[in-house]
Formats: structure tokens, C-alpha cells, sequence
């Protein structure tokens, strides 16, 4: 009787509001889509948060999934906006020029991808009383949310970038009671221990061309001053880590050049079209929540190895993903946290080979086929070091479907 009745009250704590909006985009783009997308709210009872998900290409509802097929859960921890994501980097849409269309390396031509906007505050997630508890509600929307649509059982993996390892670790560890399948987490260019990682920006931008070895030498002695009062804990100032974060005006234009969207743009758009996509009548949709944001910025000083081992040592996945070239957090800064890891197979891992991920591409004019290495893959047991030397769509299509 216990059991019936906290089933009954699991399924009727929260209310999903959801619309089929595959028409909509199809109307937008003038193009058939091949997959369905579906947008709405989920409602707690002190507020709710707002989802898109986009299932993978040649799957019109919940049905005929098998035993591989993954649900990636899009997550952001830095008071921003997940499903601004939906229309920019690997979602399956892009915004340029206040024209929409589809993206020809979205995760979802592979994946289903299921976007939610956390916590309360961030877009269009509106609520009271959440505090620090926005790791359970996580874990409520997507056990609702997966009953909800006929699919329990369904693999999940969260995916996010940069600061959400202390969000990742707190799902996981809360997960203990939920029915949910999770496999484990992918961390795409983690900001995970500044200790270890700030040590690289100097020498990473002078091999790149971006700064002269004067400044080159001034940002290593200002990021092993930061160093030593990090190892010291005596280290506060913030604002000097995040100048440190984003080095010189050089490498924030090339991070805004970098083919990515317009976020005034996309904003506007979700706005304009709140109601159809969320049956809501408002039209202030942000891209980031600058008090969440700004609580975000704390992280930047915290290191999750301890987190990140934890969820090692509870046999789930742990998937790092890495772009060649990104410049918010350098490749060689992640490669040492992943070395610094107290995880009892690391020595293991340090010594595995690295498999080498191809591409083959037909050459029209010469009328050969073509490989080209698009990245490579090191690996043991749960730790997947990943990086990718191209668009990181086409590493991971050959690793989940060749694989």
C-alpha cells in the first residue's frame, strides 16, 4: 500500500504541458523534418522549467527505440541557457542571418537530445523556494518526463560544458531512489581544477599566433602567482581568474567568429514565438541570468577532481570531451586534470594507446576516396578522453554508430 500510494504521488507532483511543434518548425524552415520536436514546461509545485527535445533523425514519436538508442540530457550550470543551445553549436537547428534552418552536424542526426532550462530563473523557468535543490529537480523532470512518454528505461548520459561537473556530481549522487538508467556524464572542454588548468593560457595563445612572447611571459607569471595561492587556499580575487579565463581581446573575437550565432538573435527569436513553442505569453526571454550567472562564477574557483572521481568509482561513464582548438578552456590545461585524477585505473588509462578516429570523404575531382583523421579516442573501462581535431559532430558519429 505504501508503494501505491508514493507511485501515485510521484506521478501526480508534477504536470507536464507539452506541444508538438514539429509543424512549426517545418513552417519556419520550409523544409520536412524527419524527427519530432517537442516543446514545453514541466510544472513542480513551487514552478517549473521549460524543455525542448528534438528525437534522432527518422524517429516521429517514442516508439521503436531499442536497447542503444540514448537520451542526452543538454544541461548548463552557468545561470544561462540550455535550450538557446538548441539552435547554435551541435543542436539541430541553426540562426544566422534571422533565418533558421537545419544543422548538418547536429547531435540528433545520432542522439535524442532533450534540453532543459535550469535552474529557476534561467529563460523562461520560473519558480520560488528552489535554493540549491535544482539537482533534485532534475532528477524529478527527467524520471517524470520519461514515464511521461512510455520510455523508463531509456540510456541517459548528461551532457554539458564548462562548469557543470558540480551540477553532474550532484545528480549522480542524488540519483540513488530515482528510476532512471543514467550511464554517466560528458564534459565538453571542462572547467574542472584552475590549479591545473590555468597554467597553459600563455604558451596555448603564443603557439596559436595570438600573443608575442613579451605577453606570453607576463600571463605565465600572473597565472603562477594564481597557482601559488591557489595550492596556498589564500586565493580570493575572482575577478583576476576570470580576466585570466578569457585572456586578450584577440581571443574573444575569434571565439565570437568562430561560426556561432548570433545570442541577440536566437533571443529575439524564442521570444518571438514564446507562445507557440511554450504557451507562454512573455517576452522576456534571456539568454543568461545575471544573478544566477554571477553565482555561477563562484565555480571558477573550485576544483570537482574529487567529483569527478566519485562518479568513476560509482562505474558510470565519464566522457571528456575535447575541441583541438577552443579557447575559454585550453586542451593541455584538461589533459593534466584528467592526469591528476585519483581514480584507481588512472595508471591504466595513462598508458592506453589512443585510437585514431577517420573520416572518409570521396574526392569528385580525382575521383578517389579520401581519409582524414577528425581526432582520437583514449580509453579505459569508464574514462573516455576524446579530442577532436575537427567539428566534434563527426568524431562522435563515428564512435556511437561505428562503435
Amino acid at each position: 500500500m505504501f508503494i501505491y500510494l508514493q507511485l501515485i504521488f510521484t506521478l501526480t507532483r508534477a504536470l507536464i504541458v507539452k506541444n508538438d511543434v514539429t509543424s512549426f518548425y517545418q513552417d519556419m524552415i520550409k523544409k520536412q523534418i524527419s524527427f519530432l520536436c517537442e516543446s514545453g514546461r514541466l510544472t513542480f509545485d513551487n514552478g517549473f522549467y521549460t524543455y525542448q527535445i528534438f528525437l534522432k533523425e527518422n524517429h516521429t514519436d517514442y516508439t521503436n527505440f531499442t536497447d542503444a538508442d540514448q537520451l542526452w540530457i543538454m544541461l548548463t550550470n552557468n545561470g544561462c541557457s540550455s535550450i538557446m543551445h538548441a539552435y547554435d553549436k551541435y543542436g539541430p537547428f541553426v540562426y544566422q542571418n534571422r533565418q533558421l534552418d537545419l544543422h548538418p552536424y547536429s547531435y540528433n542526426k545520432f542522439i535524442n537530445l532533450l534540453y532543459i532550462d535550469q535552474p529557476f530563473g534561467v529563460g523562461f523557468s520560473e519558480g520560488i523556494g528552489e535554493k540549491n535543490d535544482n539537482a533534485i529537480k532534475i532528477l524529478q523532470f527527467i524520471e517524470e518526463f520519461l514515464v511521461n512518454k512510455g520510455i523508463p528505461n531509456m540510456k541517459i548520459m548528461l551532457y554539458g560544458k564548462e562548469y557543470v561537473s558540480s551540477l553532474f556530481s550532484k545528480i549522480i549522487e542524488n540519483s540513488i531512489g530515482y528510476n532512471l538508467n543514467i550511464e554517466g556524464i560528458i564534459l565538453e572542454n571542462a572547467w574542472v581544477s584552475p590549479i591545473h588548468q590555468i597554467g597553459y593560457y600563455g604558451s596555448f595563445l603564443y603557439q596559436l599566433g595570438l600573443i608575442d612572447d613579451q605577453r606570453r611571459d607576463e600571463i605565465y607569471y600572473n597565472t603562477t602567482q594564481i597557482q601559488v595561492q591557489l595550492l596556498n587556499q589564500n586565493f580570493t580575487n575572482l575577478t583576476q581568474l576570470k580576466t585570466l579565463v578569457n585572456q586578450s581581446q584577440s581571443e574573444l573575437k575569434l571565439i565570437e567568429n568562430d561560426g556561432n550565432n548570433n545570442l541577440e538573435d536566437i533571443t529575439q527569436f524564442i521570444n518571438d514565438h514564446s507562445f507557440q513553442l511554450f504557451e507562454i505569453n512573455k517576452d522576456d526571454y534571456s539568454f543568461c541570468n545575471d544573478t544566477q550567472h554571477e553565482k555561477a562564477q563562484q565555480q571558477l574557483l573550485n576544483s570537482t577532481l574529487f567529483e569527478i572521481e566519485m562518479i568513476l568509482n560509482k562505474q558510470k561513464m565519464v566522457i571528456v570531451l575535447v575541441k583541438q582548438i577552443q579557447f575559454t578552456v585550453t586542451t593541455p590545461g584538461i589533459v593534466t586534470w584528467v592526469n591528476q585524477l585519483r581514480w584507481q585505473h588512472i595508471t591504466k588509462w595513462r598508458i592506453s594507446d589512443k585510437k585514431f578516429i577517420r573520416e572518409e570523404n570521396y574526392d569528385k575531382v580525382q575521383n578517389m576516396t579520401k581519409n582524414k583523421t577528425v581526432g582520437y579516442i583514449k580509453q579505459f573501462d569508464k574514462l573516455k578522453y576524446i579530442v577532436a581535431y575537427d567539428e566534434l559532430f563527426k568524431l562522435l558519429n563515428q564512435i556511437i554508430i561505428d562503435n
